[in-house]
């Protein structure tokens, strides 16, 4: 609803310096492109954006081989994710690279699976503010 959403707004507004502090965990680029993610799209958007990040994290925490090639034609990643302003970037500098031959991003960072749960955690703690 309208006034869900606007209550949201609110919440996102008034607590955008704890949402500041729990992305800071992040690398530097990870943690400017998550905020920019939820600073340039509405709300909702911003906010399924952010769970949907803090999940492909877990996944690949729990299992780089089996989740850390993301298919670019994927309805849920387009939908959640890479339609949303900034969110191709956000993708990227989570730590995937684009693979445009395969059509996929591709899981490239040298992070150890707890580092990798960590970083999900924090999403997943601004995501809940």
């Amino acid at each position: 609803s309208v006034g869900l959403a606007l209550c949201a707004a609110a919440l996102v507004a008034r607590n955008s310096g704890m949402l500041q502090n729990w992305t800071a965990t992040l690398p530097d680029e990870a943690h400017a492109a998550v905020l920019e993610l939820v600073e340039r799209n509405p709300t909702p958007a911003a906010l399924d954006a952010l769970l949907t990040c803090a999940k492909l994290l877990s996944n690949v925490a729990q299992d780089p081989a089996k989740y850390g090639c993301l298919p670019c034609k994927s309805r849920v990643l387009q939908e959640r994710l890479l339609s949303r302003d900034g969110g191709e970037a956000a993708v990227i500098a989570l730590g995937f690279d684009a693979d445009l031959g395969a059509g996929s991003f591709i899981w490239t960072a040298p992070a150890e699976p707890r580092e990798v749960a960590c970083r999900a955690a924090a999403i997943r703690a601004a995501h809940d503010i």
